[in-house]
C-alpha cells in the first residue's frame, strides 16, 4: 500500500516510491544496483557494493556516533533475543 501523505512534496514520494505495510509500520521500498547509493538524511549514505547470488554486500558511511548493527546483534544488545 502507498503511505498517505498531505503536503504536495509527498506527492511526489508516492510517484516515485513505493510504501509497504511491515509490522504495524511502513517500510520504503527502494531499489539499486551495485554501486549505487541512497541517502538517510544529510548524513548516511548506503552503498550496494556488490550482489551475489541471494547476498547483497552494503557499505554504510556515517558519523562515528551512530551506532550501526546487523539485525540478530541489536536484538541481543537490546535484550530481545
Amino acid at each position: 500500500s502507498t503511505l498517505d501523505r498531505s503536503s504536495a512534496a509527498s506527492d511526489v514520494y508516492k510517484r516515485q516510491y513505493t510504501y509497504i505495510d511491515y509490522w504495524g509500520g511502513f517500510m520504503l521500498v527502494l531499489s539499486r544496483k551495485a554501486e549505487e547509493s541512497m541517502y538517510i538524511g544529510d548524513d548516511i549514505k548506503i552503498t550496494v557494493l556488490d550482489i551475489r547470488g541471494g547476498q547483497v554486500r552494503i557499505g554504510i558511511t556515517a558519523p562515528q556516533n551512530i551506532k550501526i548493527h546487523r539485525e540478530e546483534i541489536y536484538n541481543r544488545i537490546s535484550g530481545q533475543d
